[in-house]
C-alpha cells in the first residue's frame, strides 16, 4: 500500500502491518474491561507506537543508503524489506551497520533509563516471577516508570533481533552477502554464495540446538517458547538454498558503483584543469572569461549526465538479472505468485523493450 515519497523514494506498506496491529488494538479493547486489564488499551497504543517508531528509524536509514532515487521502499511488520540489488555491497555494508547502531543506540537508551529509575522490574512470563533478571519481559502495566521504558526497550530489542536474524529480505541476510562481498572482492560469485550457503546452514543448526535447550530450562507461564526458536530454525534451514543465496550475490555489481563515481569525480576535475581560463596551462586565455563560460556548463552537466547513464545501465543489468527467476516462478506458480517488486521488475523490463525496439524501429525510417 503506498503511503508517500521521503527524498524521492516511493514508501510502501504491507498490509500484514495493518493487520497484526488491528488485531491488537481488538484483543486490547476487548479485555481492557476485565478486571485489572485497564492500563491494556494504553500499554498496546504505548507498543504500536514505539513499534512504529523502529520502523521509521529503519526506513530513514534505508532511504539514506538507496543510490537511485527511483526506488521503492517496502516496510514490513519487523521493518524495512531490503531488496536485491538496490545498493552495492560496500554501501549495503554500511547502510546494515548504519541501522544497526540506530537500533542498539535506542535499546540502549531505554534499558539505562530503567536502570536508572532504581526499581527492580519483575519477568512476567516466567514461574515463579524474579525480580531483576537482565532482559526481564515486564507485565504490560503503568504502576512502575521502570517497568515502562524497560518494555519499551524490550520491544525494539524484538525488533532488532528480528530484522538481524538471516530470513530472505532481512537486514542481517543482506549484511552477511555484503561482508562476505567485501571481504572477499577476489572470489568468484560461486564460491560467495559458497560461503553464506554454509554459513546460513550453521546458524540454523545452532537455532535447533538453541530451542532444545530452551525446551530444556523454559519456565514460561503462559505458553512455551521453544516451538517458535524451532520454526526459525526450520525456516532459515529452507530459504538456506543455494539458488536463493546465488541470486542474491549476483544482484550485487560486479565493480562497485561507488568506485566508478569516484573515477567520475577525478575526470571531471581533469576536464576542468584543461578548460580556457583554468590555472593549469592555458595562461593565454586567462584575459577572456566569456569564452570559458560555456566550456564551463558542458563540464558541470557532463559528468550528470555520465552519472545518470551508469546509474540506468547498473538498474537495467540489476532487473535482466532477476527477470530469468521471476519468469520461472511465473511459469511454475502463475500470476498470483508475483510480488509488487516482481511486477515493477516486470514493468521496467517491458518499458526499456519497449523503448529500445522504437528507436531500431526510427534508425530503420530514417535509413
Amino acid at each position: 500500500m503506498p503511503i508517500g515519497h521521503f527524498f524521492g523514494r516511493h514508501i510502501y506498506l504491507s498490509y500484514t502491518v495493518l493487520v497484526v496491529f488491528g488485531i491488537a488494538l481488538g484483543v486490547a479493547v476487548t479485555s481492557s474491561g476485565e478486571a485489572g486489564n485497564q492500563d491494556l488499551l494504553y500499554a498496546c497504543l504505548l507498543a504500536i507506537g514505539l513499534w512504529c517508531a523502529g520502523i521509521v528509524m529503519q526506513g530513514i536509514a534505508y532511504c539514506f543508503g538507496l543510490q537511485s532515487r527511483n526506488c521503492s521502499v517496502g516496510l514490513g511488520l519487523i521493518g524495512v524489506r531490503w531488496q536485491a540489488g538496490a545498493m552495492s555491497a560496500v554501501r549495503t555494508l554500511q547502510t546494515s551497520v548504519m541501522t544497526i547502531s540506530i537500533l542498539v543506540a535506542m535499546v540502549s537508551a531505554f534499558f539505562l533509563s530503567s536502570s536508572y529509575l532504581g526499581d527492580e522490574v519483575i519477568d512476567a512470563t516466567i514461574e515463579p516471577m524474579e525480580p531483576g533478571l537482565p532482559f526481564a519481559i515486564p507485565g504490560l502495566e503503568w504502576s512502575s516508570p521502570a517497568s515502562m521504558t524497560r518494555f519499551a526497550g524490550w520491544l525494539l530489542l524484538v525488533q532488532l533481533v528480528a530484522q538481524t536474524f538471516p530470513m530472505p529480505d532481512s537486514l542481517g541476510r543482506h549484511l552477511m552477502v555484503s561482508l562476505v562481498a567485501v571481504v572477499r572482492p577476489g572470489a568468484s560469485r560461486i564460491a560467495q554464495a559458497m560461503v553464506v550457503h554454509r554459513t546460513l546452514i550453521v546458524i540454523s543448526i545452532l537455532t535447533a540446538v538453541s530451542a532444545i535447550w530452551v525446551m530444556k530450562n523454559d519456565r514460561a507461564l503462559h505458553f512455551s517458547r521453544w516451538p517458535l526458536v524451532m520454526v526459525l530454525a526450520i525456516l532459515l534451514a529452507r530459504t538456506s538454498r543455494i539458488g536463493q543465496v546465488q541470486s542474491l550475490v549476483d544482484a550485487f555489481p560486479a565493480n562497485s558503483p561507488d568506485s566508478d563515481l569516484d573515477e567520475l569525480d577525478e575526470t571531471e576535475n581533469d576536464w576542468r584543469d584543461e578548460l580556457p581560463g583554468s590555472q593549469q596551462g592555458h595562461a593565454a586565455t586567462d584575459n577572456r572569461p566569456s569564452d570559458s563560460l560555456w566550456p564551463r556548463a558542458k563540464s558541470s552537466v557532463a559528468p550528470r549526465r555520465i552519472r545518470k547513464t551508469m546509474q540506468r545501465e547498473h538498474d537495467e543489468a540489476v532487473d535482466a538479472a532477476k527477470l530469468d527467476e521471476i519468469l520461472m516462478r511465473l511459469h511454475d506458480n502463475g500470476v498470483d505468485s508475483l510480488s509488487r517488486e516482481d511486477r515493477e521488475v516486470l514493468k521496467r523490463v517491458s518499458e526499456s523493450l519497449r523503448n529500445e525496439t522504437q528507436r531500431k524501429n526510427g534508425l530503420s525510417d530514417e535509413s
